[in-house]
């Protein structure tokens, strides 16, 4: 029944998210608000908050529970006790590969076309590239870039390049020229509590 409160808990988090910090930091100051969760609930609040971010803009007719339980059983590949009380019978199926779980959730959905992916992505829904790497950036300190916008040696970081853009529309004034929309999400959407 724990999972279920922070299953409540993951669906207010991402109601009252604006957009205006970086989730990871959002997300930290919400959680010590409310003192009644200990570090293994944070993580798996956590876990669910990103879960549903990963869904983006698909299944818009679906309930903020059920896109986290559908971005939850996507991008989980062994079942453990979170995903056994959330989302029920399709822990057994959870091993599957990823292409049988979109067909599920597609099935589910009732909508073949519930998500487009980007035109320059030959990928079609349902195939590895709409997983997202749970990475980290790692800086040296002191070895910052020497001027706004330009490339850092010291970062480094591996985006797979078929990430479905698509998925995470956003407004074209967000960028520069040298800031795309693939490195604004990867710098966006990282969780840096794993690493922690």
């Amino acid at each position: 029944m724990k999972y279920f409160s922070h299953l409540n808990t993951a669906v207010q988090a991402l109601e009252a998210y604006d957009g205006q910090a970086p989730f990871h930091h959002y997300i930290r100051e919400f959680l010590k608000l409310d003192k009644k969760y200990g570090s293994k609930d944070r993580k798996n609040i956590s876990r669910l908050c990103y879960a549903g971010l990963r869904i983006g803009n698909a299944f818009p007719r679906w309930t903020a529970e059920n896109r986290i339980r559908a971005g939850l059983f996507l991008c989980t590949a062994m079942p453990d006790a979170v995903t056994e009380q959330l989302i029920g019978d399709y822990n057994e199926v959870i091993t599957g590969s990823l292409s049988e779980k979109w067909r599920l959730i597609a099935k589910a959905y009732n909508a073949e076309k519930s998500i487009r992916l980007g035109s320059t992505s030959t990928a079609e829904p349902g195939s590895e590239s709409a997983m997202q790497p749970q990475s980290g950036l790692t800086v040296e300190p002191g070895k910052g870039p020497a001027m706004p916008g330009q490339p850092d040696a010291a970062v480094q970081a591996e985006v797979d390049p078929t990430i479905p853009l698509a998925i995470f529309p956003l407004p074209p004034d967000v960028f520069s020229p040298s800031l795309d929309q693939q490195s604004f999400l990867f710098s966006f959407f990282v969780q840096p509590d794993l690493f922690l």
